[in-house]
């Protein structure tokens, strides 16, 4: 009988969770449960000595044993380039001068043309049509502030509504900032977009120490300024939060005080990266194990206050990915001088890694974009089918591979194969959240039972 080769059995103090990660199941079972199930694995479905056993009946009528096989992500490559999702790099200026800054912000100082920004914003309209899609989504990122090009980034905004609109689409516009856009700023910010990720660090205290204005003054009080309007507005926004070794201590009392204060929906807690200004303070990058355990204890501090803690490397259950990010499927993201590039970190043909993430232009006479096929496609084959080391990993589609540019510092190696850099923490952040899944079932509707199913 068939059974799911996506079968993981992972053990957790005295007994297993078994894991199948395509069907959305998790059960907690015990050691000779957990030995039947190993064997069933291992002969390819031989269940008739156990056929009566709860768990093996559970495991059938969620089609792990007996069912359909499993409905993988969609692989980056099995489809033609065609985005309908664009990010704009719109300027590598910036109002601060964040200490760990990964963009060397207003080393290279740029903003883009309203002009090239508008031709993007044509070609994933004409793709959504031409795929008979209902929607595009434009966001704005890039090595600097979105808001420091306050008119270009208006302009394009009201561009991209009003074409979608009138072309009978649907836009989901959103902005990644550092939020110190002031009061007035954030009401039309408020108006106009549908979400915004603020980075914000924490109190005022390490915000103003890590995030300082571009003058040297704290930002903090200009940032809370601007929250302040998105929350009297009912506004959709989230954090993300840089966590340097420094501060790790301090990981639970900055949930606490992102949450006393303000309404985020989501908070992003990342790990300093040594990359950009703080590629020669490595003594800021905390131990990749001791994050892991920090954030653990920070997502239940979130948890109670209603609050979802997010990492790059582990996706809630139930979002299945095939790789890390959209760098290695269908990237299209606008350097502020008309640069296709697929990594967020690459914001100009400067920066590094430029090489491999570069991966087309804007041509201006025509006004389209030229794609380099051969550099695509050899993103593309970064992928969760392809990478050996993570065949036999429970985290995997929920992981996609990890960040290649984090595994690119860490070996000094520019390898698209390369993981490892963060594997570790990952299995242990995702292990969290699993046992903390059966957890609650066992809580709320299974207190005296053996095993548990979550799906």
């Amino acid at each position: 009988m068939r059974i799911d080769k996506e079968l993981f059995l992972i053990p957790v103090g005295d007994r297993f969770l078994v894991y199948a990660p395509l069907r959305n199941v998790i059960l907690s079972v015990g050691t000779q449960t957990a030995r039947f199930l190993s064997e069933i694995h291992a002969s390819g479905g031989d269940i008739h000595a156990v056929e009566n056993d709860p768990v093996i009946r559970t495991l059938m009528q969620n089609g792990i044993i007996g069912g359909e096989p499993e409905m993988k992500p969609e692989f980056p490559g099995n489809h033609d380039y065609a985005p309908t999702r664009l990010t704009l790099f719109l300027t590598n200026t910036c109002n601060l001068a964040c200490r760990y800054c990964y963009a060397n912000a207003n080393i290279r100082p740029m903003t883009m043309p309203a002009e090239i920004g508008k031709a993007a914003i044509d070609f994933v309209i004409e793709n959504a049509q031409k795929l008979c899609r209902d929607r595009i989504e434009v966001g704005f990122h890039g090595g600097g502030e979105p808001t420091a090009a306050w008119t270009v980034f208006q302009t394009l905004v009201c561009y991209a509504r009003t074409k979608s609109d009138n072309t009978r689409l649907k836009s989901s516009i959103g902005m990644s900032s550092n939020g110190c856009f002031g009061p007035e700023r954030a009401r039309w910010i408020a108006d106009n977009l549908d979400n915004v990720s603020i980075s914000i660090d924490g109190p005022p205290g390490i915000q103003d120490e890590q995030r300082p204005l571009l003058n040297g003054n704290p930002s903090s009080p200009l940032l809370k300024e601007g929250i302040r309007v998105l929350d009297d507005k009912g506004f959709n926004y989230s954090f993300q939060v840089t966590i340097t070794r420094k501060h790790l201590h301090q990981i639970l009392n900055i949930v606490e005080y992102l949450t006393s204060e303000f309404n985020p929906r989501i908070i992003k807690i990342e790990p300093v990266s040594p990359a950009g200004r703080c590629y020669e303070q490595r003594e800021l990058v905390p131990d990749m194990m001791h994050f892991a355990e920090a954030f653990n204890h920070a997502f239940e501090v979130a948890k109670h206050k209603g609050i979802q803690l997010h990492f790059s490397g582990m996706r809630p259950l139930g979002s299945h990915v095939a790789c890390f990010c959209g760098a290695f499927n269908e990237p299209f993201n606008i350097t502020p001088d008309g640069l296709i590039s697929a990594c967020f970190e690459t914001t100009d043909a400067c920066a590094p890694y430029a090489n491999t993430f570069i991966i087309g232009k804007f041509e201006e006479g025509k006004r389209t974009f030229t794609i380099d096929s051969e550099r695509l496609e050899l993103l593309r084959s970064r992928n969760i089918n392809q990478l050996e080391t993570c065949q036999d990993c429970f985290c995997k589609y929920s992981c996609g591979g990890d960040c290649a540019t984090r595994n690119f510092r860490f070996y000094n190696d520019v390898n698209l194969t390369l993981t490892g850099a963060r594997c570790e923490a990952i299995r242990k952040i995702t292990l969290f959240r699993l046992q903390h899944y059966v957890d609650e079932i066992e809580r709320r509707a299974h207190p005296r039972n053996e095993e548990l199913v979550y799906g």
